[in-house]
């Protein structure tokens, strides 16, 4: 069964999630897994085509080691993201400064991430901002139009590859970039024509 936002998800303490990414770290040192599947030189150069300069992405996650693997990945595509540790976070952010995106994990401390992007919408709409992507950085499946009442835009689920959030950085920032109504980020989320 599928947890939607109507249905609570399971916690995760503190120590589970240290244990976890402790365990994933392990494996990974000791070659176990691998870290990432690296993009071609093709999909490497397509991408430093693609994208414009000085793209500003904003990262919110409560888990270290979440934020520490997208801020890895991003660093590689040639991307310097702010980091936000809750939604509060995040919001304050996206109040100062414009971003091109937002991946932001739904379940974080204090404010969770729909909470985090309904307060953005409210602001943009004040202050007749531009809409900026927002994408729900999640591990579960989550019903898309509960996710799109809320604001938010997209799915990209966790962990993701480096190809897989370059296609969703192109998808969303690229030259060609849609509006967040006209473009899709994964299969389980279609554009709401």
């Amino acid at each position: 069964m599928r947890p939607t936002l109507r249905d609570p998800l399971p916690l995760i303490s503190p120590l589970q999630r240290w244990t976890s990414a402790f365990i994933a770290r392990l494996a990974r040192s000791l070659g176990l897994t691998p870290r990432h599947a690296s993009p071609s030189p093709v999909a490497s150069a397509l991408f430093v085509k693609a994208m414009p300069s000085g793209l500003r992405i904003l990262v919110a996650d409560d888990n270290p080691s979440n934020l520490e693997e997208a801020c890895e990945l991003l660093q590689r595509l040639g991307v310097a993201p702010k980091l936000a540790v809750d939604g509060i976070e995040a919001v304050a952010l996206a109040r100062q400064q414009d971003f091109d995106l937002i991946l932001m994990d739904l379940q974080m401390p204090l404010l969770d991430g729909l909470g985090a992007t309904k307060q953005i919408r409210d602001h943009e709409h004040r202050r007749s901002r531009a809409r900026v992507p927002v994408l729900a950085y999640t591990s579960h499946a989550l019903e898309d139009g509960l996710l799109r009442e809320c604001g938010v835009d997209g799915v990209l689920h966790k962990p993701c590859s480096e190809s897989a959030l370059q296609e969703c950085v192109i998808r969303w920032c690229g030259a060609g970039s849609r509006t967040p109504a006209e473009a899709a980020v994964t299969a389980d989320m279609p554009s709401p024509r």
